[in-house]
């Protein structure tokens, strides 16, 4: 009896193993992706944007506004947090702009909606409206009806949440630096209302008429859920442009943990060749997907480590000196990988690569090469551990950056050259070595110099050769608040922010009561 029930038990593992192919996955991702299509009817004037990372997936890239970052762990029971680290400036940049957004996500859980939207989101909320409030912008009758929770949550954790919350209110009340930053976005936006989340779920939505926007009395942060719990692993079909209708396996939240599926496929690529994938034999898919990412990357010369069609990049530009004597630019933006690409004027280019030590060419020199002049200098810096091996994401950044400084401080303080940092393969780490770089010197922002060419931002900065040493982890997220609030800068991954830490401050990384360094 216990030999058959084991079997039984196998046969069932290995049913719902098969189930999680990754044809099974896409097909569902295109499912749920309808229900997106059918809220944005509803909603068409607000900006939709996916929750990194699931939620991106459901999102086709022509309807894509924005990115943004709420964490599911940071709404777990136990674990709720505040991260300053994650603040989604952008997405707060468009909620007072545009009277409200639309955050898509998924969960696999079994739950209809994952802690990132039903936690997470109305602790940044709430946090958010108690610091528009402290400034005179917004008026609370009490502090706890800013926060606003489903009805699923207890009322119990609702208790904790508020109570931790303090320790979260009083870190604000000593940074001073995020107040500026908040005030400052409020008056470029002078909307007054509470920020307030509404939660839409593809088995009953909660929305009826997009003219309620227009007139209720808070910003809504529509968090809609597209995955199913009751159609989880259930039999459904999917008809192709050409007619052909074939079955396939439901997936709760298929766009989840996609490096134990997708074999290197991301969003972009896969709306953009969505038929060819769904219409490939699905013992075939994972060798046509190789396949694919391969023409790719030959077409296009992009790294494929890349989760965009985009090429993030970070520039540091030098100010004429007749202007501003001693004043460095700095601009951040975005290169499209579409061909043909325009040649750019730049000094020095320095691209973070991974690669063997003894190896001589890089995968991104074909790209960087077409898009810069001939007199451009580049300088290679690959990510290798001590054995010249390729380095993995834990060291490599933190190794990268005494070298990266030295650079910018050589090229930008002393030659006077404009520089610019790409990283193919970590979008964040072009960010991180600018950050870490700034935080190493004397640096003044000045808010009234900001020059606008097309969709590009130029920032001014005040650089001097002087060094500096920040001793509180709070002046790191400080400088990175202000270029979020001027650029397009994605928050820095845990391992990222671990790896700075080291590096300026010459410590392990610490484990906080609020987990604010960390977060």
């Amino acid at each position: 009896m216990d030999f058959n029930v084991s079997a039984q038990n196998d046969v069932e593992r290995e049913l719902r193993v098969s189930s999680l192919s990754p044809l099974n996955r896409l097909c569902s991702i295109v499912h749920d992706a309808s229900f997106v299509d059918s809220i944005v009817s509803l909603l068409p004037r607000l900006p939709l944007g996916g929750n990194l990372r699931a939620g991106r997936w459901y999102v086709k890239p022509e309807i894509l506004s924005f990115d943004c970052c709420f964490k599911s762990a940071d709404g777990h029971y136990g674990q709720w947090n505040f991260s300053f680290w994650r603040v989604n400036l952008k997405l707060l940049k468009l909620l007072f702009s545009r009277g409200g957004a639309i955050v898509v996500d998924a969960t696999r859980q079994g739950k209809r909606f994952p802690d990132s939207l039903s936690k997470t989101v109305p602790i940044w909320c709430f946090v958010i409206n108690e610091i528009l409030a402290e400034l005179g912008l917004l008026n609370l009758a009490h502090a706890s009806d800013s926060l606003v929770l489903p009805e699923w949550v207890p009322k119990e954790e609702k208790h904790w949440i508020l109570e931790r919350s303090q320790g979260w209110i009083t870190m604000i009340h000593e940074q001073k630096e995020f107040r500026s930053v908040l005030l400052e976005l409020a008056n470029d936006c002078p909307l007054r209302k509470p920020l307030k989340p509404v939660w839409i779920h593809r088995d009953q939505p909660s929305i009826e008429d997009s003219s309620l926007v227009d007139c209720i009395s808070f910003i809504p942060v529509f968090c809609v859920s597209v995955s199913s719990p009751k159609d989880n692993y259930r039999w459904l079909t999917h008809s192709l442009k050409t007619g052909e209708t074939f079955g396939f396996r439901y997936i709760q939240g298929a766009g989840d943990d996609e490096e134990s599926w997708s074999c290197g496929l991301f969003p972009e690529l896969f709306w953009k060749h969505k038929e060819d994938l769904l219409s490939r034999d699905p013992m075939l898919l994972k060798e046509h997907i190789t396949s694919l990412l391969e023409s790719v990357k030959s077409r296009s010369l992009v790294s494929i480590i890349n989760p965009n069609l985009l090429v993030p990049h970070l520039e540091l530009f030098q100010v004429d000196e007749r202007d501003s004597a001693g004043v460095d630019l700095f601009w951040n933006g975005w290169f499209s990988s579409e061909l043909p690409i325009q040649p750019y004027s730049v000094d020095v280019h320095i691209v973070l690569s991974v690669g063997d030590r003894n190896s001589t060419l890089v995968d991104s020199f074909p790209l960087v090469k077409s898009m810069l002049d001939d007199t451009c200098s580049i300088i290679c810096i690959k990510l290798v551990d001590r054995a010249g091996r390729l380095e993995s994401k834990r060291f490599g950044l933190e190794r990268t950056l005494k070298e990266v400084t030295h650079h910018l401080d050589r090229f930008l303080l002393k030659k006077k050259q404009s520089v610019m940092i790409w990283s193919p393969f970590h979008t964040d780490w072009a960010t991180c070595c600018v950050l870490t770089w700034l935080a190493t010197r004397t640096i003044t922002r000045h808010p009234q110099k900001i020059i606008k060419e097309a969709a590009m931002h130029k920032q001014i900065w005040s650089v001097v050769s002087e060094q500096q040493k920040i001793e509180d982890k709070m002046e790191l997220i400080t400088i990175f608040w202000w270029l979020s609030l001027s650029f397009d800068v994605h928050a820095p991954s845990r391992s990222a922010v671990q790896q700075m830490h080291r590096f300026l401050f010459k410590t392990p990384f610490e484990k906080t009561s609020h987990r604010i360094a960390q977060s």
